[in-house]
């Protein structure tokens, strides 16, 4: 196997580190759009109730995902990201009703610690001069957002699932 060279591993680490920081803030943005959603009798109703409703968000998730997808090598990064972000608000709102079968902690826990896992990925990846993109690398990041889950399990010990998840 062909060695990168060590600028070009910097400039790939730093790719796949904003990358990662991208997901971090899509995650947060879908968390906070499904929280604020779940409070919201109005909306709930019509996502619920109404199946055209419904219908209409998931193929305007799959538009969204079609048209970034097709277009992503010619927009800029901003517009990516905006279109991306876009899709995020898009998937907190569809899974908004979630919160009337699971606990609202739960449901936090989950997109919070996985937002948080990104975001330490995309920490690490910033300050790692070797090669990110090999398998030994991306175990080292699961690792780390293991260790991560634990962290945030001992300042938020309120969910016994993700204790128990921790503990598998």
């Amino acid at each position: 196997a062909k060695a990168i060279p060590a600028a070009s591993a910097v400039r790939f680490n730093r790719f796949l580190a904003l990358v990662y920081l991208a997901m971090a803030l899509g995650m947060a943005i879908t968390a906070l759009v499904s929280s604020a959603v779940s409070t919201n009798p109005e909306l709930m109703k019509r996502i619920l109730y109404y199946p055209w409703f419904t219908f209409g968000l998931f193929l305007l998730q799959i538009v969204v995902v079609v048209f970034l997808s097709a277009a992503v090598t010619r927009m800029s990064t901003g517009a990516a990201l905006l279109l991306f972000l876009l899709y995020s608000a898009l998937t907190g709102l569809a899974l908004s009703s979630i919160f009337l079968y699971y606990s609202q902690t739960t449901i936090a826990y989950t997109f919070w610690v996985t937002a948080g896992m990104f975001l330490f990925g995309s920490i690490v990846g910033l300050f790692i001069k070797g090669d990110m993109s090999g398998v030994g690398r991306f175990l080292m990041l699961c690792l780390l957002g293991w260790l991560f889950g634990w962290i945030f399990v001992i300042f938020f010990p309120f969910s016994p699932g993700l204790n128990g998840v921790m503990n598998f």
